[in-house]
């Protein structure tokens, strides 16, 4: 079984004493191994959904954005990850409305629940349709409560809004019809 070791030694006397300390850890060690195995049951899934994650921690002015979120948002390994960058990413049709959810989440009177779909125009004019969910943490009360930090999730949703829009065309034509039929 697994064992923490530790030994000192101490003179007194005029003689040298050694100690040893034998501790066993084979419970810390299964507890970091389940660990190890849910993160990187998370990780796959995370993966395999193409869902990306960000992570926006407001005091320290920083940004985490997982390899996923920058494969939905088209960003090369060198591109800015910063909040200016992805904003000016949002199709200006949609830029406002996905500006003032972001507010509403980072309002410290709010409950901190973030969600939006919008579209992204990437290199190329590529336009993307993207569902973004998070939620704002934050420190103090009252007066003195600011938002920690913003953790979500986003997932690039154009195949879907591509099948409604198709829907919703075949629906006015089929309305059309019957219309034409009636009169």
């Amino acid at each position: 079984f697994p064992v923490e070791a530790s030994s000192r030694s101490i003179a007194f006397g005029g003689r040298v004493y050694g100690f040893a300390f034998v501790r066993d850890v084979s419970e810390r060690r299964r507890a970091e191994e389940a660990v190890r195995q849910s993160e990187e049951r998370l990780r796959q899934a995370i993966r395999v959904s193409g869902i990306g994650i960000f992570d926006h921690d407001h005091r320290a002015d920083t940004i985490y954005w997982s390899p996923e979120m920058g494969s939905i948002f088209g960003w090369g390994a060198d591109e800015p990850r910063t909040v200016e960058a992805f904003i000016e990413f949002v199709h200006p049709d949609d830029r406002e409305r996905m500006l003032a959810a972001t507010r509403r989440a980072h309002d410290p009177s709010g409950d901190g629940q973030y969600a939006s779909e919008y579209r992204i125009v990437g290199h190329a004019a590529v336009v993307r349709w993207v569902l973004a969910m998070g939620q704002t943490s934050f420190a103090g009360e009252g007066g003195s409560r600011q938002p920690l930090r913003t953790v979500g999730a986003a997932l690039e949703i154009t195949a879907r809004k591509q099948a409604e829009e198709a829907l919703r065309r075949a629906n006015e034509e089929l309305d059309e019809r019957v219309r034409l039929r009636t009169e």
